[in-house]
């Protein structure tokens, strides 16, 4: 197996994948503050709308019409190889609804599933271009990422992430939340996080991308008057911060945090 990189095991990069694009960057743009600009990625892949906060390119958002598909926010998390994690993917009781392929002169990815159905994608860095430092947490910029998966698939999952990511687990009695999985890289830096569904959900299982804000009540108001649904009202998490779910104009769910 070939030497971790530096940026293994983390979360590098986001997407949004809109049934309406012009209705997304409207919301987006308002609420974060962010500038959408659009980049021309060659015949393969056509015009591709970055994302930038505060001068930092952080993520893009893609327009789609498959029938079917809502809107949805997927992270790109990266491994030292695609193709070794797709084969392992597959091997693990994952699925793979997008194989391996690159984008000319970014990287390599795949689009894969876990065994609860949460959604990601695996992404590798072309070799000596992998980043040194993770990109900042501030007001505007992605902080936080956090799979939920029927409680039936939460072993296999843990199990899944530490075959596939190489992450390490941590489990914390959440008592009536339940049991709260931290996955950590093999540095010890935190990476992500796993709960369980409730147990009358049949909802499939999914990732819920955490974008820091500086007031999370004031941005849940924000959210709301730009046709945002609160789907958990702002809460405490108890001397590490505050946060709120909700689901975008056109039915993208993410979540808004605010470390204590």
């Amino acid at each position: 197996m070939s030497q971790a990189t530096t940026a293994s095991g983390r979360f590098v990069w986001y997407d949004l994948m809109t049934t309406d694009l012009e209705k997304s960057i409207h919301f987006y743009s308002r609420l974060f503050g962010w500038k959408v600009k659009k980049v021309d990625m060659g015949p393969e892949i056509g015009i591709y709308h970055m994302i930038e906060s505060d001068g930092q390119d952080i993520g893009g958002m893609v327009g789609m019409d498959e029938e079917g598909v809502p809107s949805h926010w997927i992270g790109y998390l990266s491994v030292d190889d695609v193709d070794q994690a797709a084969d392992s993917i597959v091997r693990e009781a994952g699925s793979l609804p997008r194989p391996p392929m690159d984008i000319p002169n970014v990287g390599r990815f795949c689009v894969a599933g876990d065994p609860g159905g949460a959604y990601f994608a695996p992404f590798s860095f072309p070799q000596g271009q992998e980043p040194s430092q993770p990109p900042r947490s501030a007001p505007g910029h992605f902080c936080w990422n956090e799979v939920h998966v029927p409680k039936s698939s939460q072993a296999k999952c843990k199990e899944f992430y530490q075959k596939i990511i190489g992450w390490q687990t941590k489990d914390t009695d959440m008592g009536p939340m339940g049991v709260y999985t931290l996955f950590r890289r093999p540095d010890g830096q935190d990476a992500a996080g796993m709960m369980a569904l409730p147990e009358d959900s049949d909802q499939a299982g999914y990732w819920l991308t955490y974008i820091q804000v500086g007031s999370v009540d004031a941005s849940v108001e924000q959210a709301e008057e730009l046709e945002a649904e609160t789907l958990k009202e702002a809460s405490d998490i108890p001397n590490m911060g505050r946060f709120a779910v909700l689901r975008d104009p056109t039915g993208a769910g993410f979540a808004l945090w605010k470390p204590a």
